[in-house]
This record gives structure tokens, C-alpha cells and sequence, in this order.
């Protein structure tokens, strides 16, 4: 990912789809880039923060439709307030898990930036480095499901 974020999109507006595995150091990047921008000119979104209760990460599969479509939600109204700089902080490493942000940022005229966190396309050679981010994530993410995630996963996706 780029060392700083740029809001310099030809109307201003821009939105970034922030794409990487549980543990690649998404949310932790992105809190290093936002530092030094105003509160107000930007908004991140994540289907995670759906699942804390108290402050503990508790994580509902049988949940898991309903808040990525919240967190859509989320993210059209911030996109409808025209907030400049609008984040989603998903896995989104799948096309058809990005599809609905893009057609979203489309609609509103936003410019689309896709930003890949961690050695992605590294995992295809190299599955090793899953126990890494295993260690990593804070989401309890089980090996199988690392697997299952980068099932197909290509640099096209």
C-alpha cells in the first residue's frame, strides 16, 4: 500500500477498497495512513466492527450476511454525505466481494482505488506464511478458513 493517502480524485471524492487475509495488517495500516487527516474527512467501514459486543470480537457466522449488508449500507450513506475519502476495511479478495462497493462508488462518482495489504499473491507460491497471519489476526480465524479464502484467489480477482 501507498505511504500516504491521496484525496486528489477529480471531484475530490474517493473511495478505497482495502484488500488482504485476517492478519495482513489491514486495519493497522490503515490507522498509520489516516493519522495525519482531519476526522472528518474520511470514513472507514468494516463488516468486523458489526461483531463486537462490549468490546470483545465475537465473531456469529450465521451473522455474517447480515452485517456485510449493513456495512454497505453504512458505506452508501457516507457516500450520499459525500464524505471525501471513503474506506472499506474487508477482506475483499474476491471480485464478487468488492462488486458491491464498486458498483456503490459508480453510482455516486467516486474514484476507486484498490489497495492490496500483505503478500497476497505471495500466498499462491508460498501457503506457509498463512500460519504467520494466523498468529496475527485477532479474529480467530481457523486455518481452514484461510484456505477456503485463498481458494482461487488470482491477482485478476
Amino acid at each position: 500500500m501507498e505511504t500516504s493517502v491521496q484525496t486528489n480524485s477529480i471531484n475530490g471524492k474517493q473511495v478505497i477498497l482495502v484488500r488482504g487475509v485476517p492478519g495482513a495488517g489491514k486495519s493497522f495500516t490503515l490507522k498509520q495512513l489516516l493519522v495525519d487527516l482531519k476526522p472528518e474527512s474520511y470514513v472507514v467501514h468494516s463488516t468486523d466492527n458489526y461483531f463486537y459486543e462490549n468490546g470483545q470480537y465475537k465473531f456469529d457466522k450465521t451473522k455474517l450476511t447480515e452485517y456485510h449488508l449493513r456495512n454497505q449500507k453504512a458505506f452508501e450513506k457516507s457516500l450520499i454525505a459525500n464524505i471525501p475519502l471513503v474506506i472499506c476495511d474487508n477482506t475483499n479478495l474476491h471480485h464478487w466481494q468488492r462488486k458491491p462497493y464498486l458498483k456503490l462508488a459508480k453510482q455516486y462518482n467516486y474514484q476507486v482505488n484498490i489497495k492490496s495489504i500483505g503478500l497476497i499473491h505471495t500466498l499462491l507460491a508460498e501457503r506457509q506464511i498463512v500460519s504467520m497471519y494466523m498468529n496475527r489476526n485477532q479474529h480467530g480465524v481457523s486455518q481452514d478458513v484461510y484456505h477456503s479464502m485463498l481458494k482461487g484467489l488470482s491477482s485478476n480477482n
